[in-house]
């Protein structure tokens, strides 16, 4: 059996300043496969993981994999019809080939079984406070708007749902995100 290199499509572009899993796997890049982080966060069964590396290290790539990995499929509801479907291949076709699709079938069962909400900050370098949380509060916005979607928020509780409201309009305030 031939021994899996870590580096994929040698001949591919480098990903300068790209951070989106999908992207990178599904594009024409030369990419290290660092797939195996997802194993040692499973592994590691812990509430909360720190992940401290300098500048340019992969960390928000690396949480973008995590996220592509773990998230459950894309739900969709073809044209002409009202029945929602899964977009399971979005989800395996990204890590086909990787280390992690060998790392044992305990690891394939976790694949896109879990809800995820995945939020980058890297894009917030306003120089002072008031300018940093308009930027993070869209960044909430547009979480929230994507996450809320087809999801049943009649059974939140109206504070949490005004809330919600307030998050989705890019009205909410730094206490209630708290």
């Amino acid at each position: 059996m031939p021994k899996h290199s870590p580096i994929i499509n040698p001949q591919g572009k480098p990903p300068v300043g790209l951070s989106n899993f999908a992207k990178l796997a599904g594009g024409d890049y030369c990419f290290v496969d660092k797939s195996l982080f997802i194993k040692e966060v499973l592994d590691a069964g812990d509430d909360v993981i720190l992940i401290t590396r300098p500048r340019r290290f992969g960390k928000t790539m690396n949480m973008n994999m995590l996220h592509c990995f773990l998230r459950a499929p894309e739900v969709f509801a073809p044209k002409g019809s009202t029945k929602p479907q899964h977009n399971e291949k979005e989800n395996q076709d990204l890590f086909d080939g990787l280390a992690i699709s060998r790392a044992g079938e305990a690891y394939q069962l976790e694949r896109g079984k879990r809800p995820v909400l995945f939020i980058s900050f890297r894009t917030v370098k306003e120089m002072n406070w008031d300018d940093a949380w308009i930027r993070m509060r869209s960044l909430l916005s547009s979480l929230a708007q994507e996450t809320s979607q087809g999801a049943p928020v009649d059974k939140l509780l109206p504070t949490k749902q005004r809330i919600l409201q307030e998050m989705c309009a890019e009205k909410i305030n730094p206490a209630d995100c708290e």
